[in-house]
């Protein structure tokens, strides 16, 4: 990258972010609020009463929600389905909808990682996943990228003011997600563990690890 194209790159990232925090700032304290609730920690009104009743609704309201929300999606092996878009792509659908079931049943196993999910949802209105890719020996010991998807705290994920729908078919659309920022911080031992693994350059791992971090960036002023 040339160095006169990394001040504006670094600029603009940096405006998106800062207004992506404060787009976010007062949906992190509702949610912190309710949260607090759910786990029954009693609000600033009821500090000077014994009364839990409201803290043990809300909380109740949720756990008894979770549940059906959980059999209504899973109840059914058919709980996603597939259909083209235009007469061209319909005679694969049956094949992407089979494959689809498959990476969300048996390898991403969605069954047994959506709690937390749902949990998010009902206690706060949102709840955020994220594909991933894992790494995974083969039958000749080597490792192989698999697809697989993860939990998202509410607290990482940082979307664009206005705005809400992603991938839209149309891009243009109002509604369409500008962009979302996805905090997801790596320990040092688990890049040195996918550098060990050949999944990571080695020596690249290596030299970004032995340079001291610098915050004063230049090209930020």
């Amino acid at each position: 990258m040339a160095e006169d194209e990394v001040k504006p790159i670094i600029k603009s990232y940096r405006r998106a972010m800062k207004a992506s925090e404060e787009y976010v700032k007062p949906y992190w304290e509702d949610f912190l609020r309710l949260y607090k609730y759910w786990h029954l920690k009693k609000p600033d009104i009821l500090t000077k009463t014994y009364s839990r009743i409201s803290l043990n609704l809300f909380h109740t309201m949720v756990q008894e929600k979770i549940p059906k929300i959980y059999r209504n999606v899973f109840s059914n092996e058919d709980m996603v389905t597939v259909s083209g878009s235009d007469p061209r792509s319909e005679m694969f659908s049956e094949l992407a909808q089979a494959w689809l079931r498959d990476m969300l049943s048996n390898r991403i196993k969605l069954q047994h990682t959506i709690m937390p999910t749902i949990q998010s949802a009902m206690i706060g209105g949102n709840g955020f996943r994220m594909p991933t890719v894992n790494f995974v020996k083969n039958s000749e010991g080597k490792y192989e990228r698999r697809i697989s998807g993860r939990n998202l705290d509410f607290f990482n994920v940082l979307p664009s003011p206005g705005g809400g729908q992603i991938n839209p078919f149309d891009n243009d659309t109002s509604s369409a997600l500008e962009w979302a920022f996805v905090i997801d911080w790596w320990s040092e031992e688990k890049i040195k563990a996918l550098a060990e693994k050949g999944v990571l350059d080695k020596d690249q791992v290596g030299r970004m690890l032995d340079t001291a971090a610098d915050t004063n960036y230049p090209e930020t002023q």
